[in-house]
């Protein structure tokens, strides 16, 4: 599905027109940005149980990341005609955002696990930027 939205995008930008930010064009990277937030959460609650190591939840932070900074590359990708459409666009490029900060302290916070406070902050971040992205989905302001 990410694949085709960035065929899409790409078509888009070698027309020289960028599409513009319908409800589904939106959608799509903030759905992707909220699964990469929500893996790097599993990997967080996985580290603090002992049931992985900081290198692996690290190295999927990582991963996480790198869908993160794809679906921020389709947002930007996206042309607001309308009031309404770049609202709509800051909106999901903000959750984005928070979930793309969220995830790099997560990382930093595996790498130097300290036995739990840095990973429960981590957690708590990544657990807003989560909420920030499922109300980008559904096309609401965060809260």
């Amino acid at each position: 599905m990410a694949f085709s939205l960035t065929v899409l995008v790409s078509a888009a930008g070698t027309a020289g027109c960028a599409q513009e930010p319908s409800a589904e064009a939106l959608a799509k990277p903030a759905e992707a940005a909220a699964a990469a937030v929500a893996s790097a959460e599993i990997a967080v609650v996985q580290r603090s149980e002992g049931r992985t190591t900081a290198a692996a939840a690290g190295t999927l932070a990582t991963d996480m990341l790198r869908e993160l900074e794809s679906a921020a590359k389709d947002l930007h990708a996206l042309e607001s005609r309308t009031e309404s459409q770049r609202r709509s666009l800051d909106a999901a490029l903000a959750a984005v955002s928070v979930g793309t900060l969220a995830v790099a302290g997560a990382r930093d916070a595996l790498a130097h696990d300290d036995g739990g406070p840095a990973l429960e902050r981590a957690l708590a971040r990544l657990r807003q930027a989560a909420q920030a992205l499922e109300a980008a989905v559904r096309g609401e302001a965060a809260q």
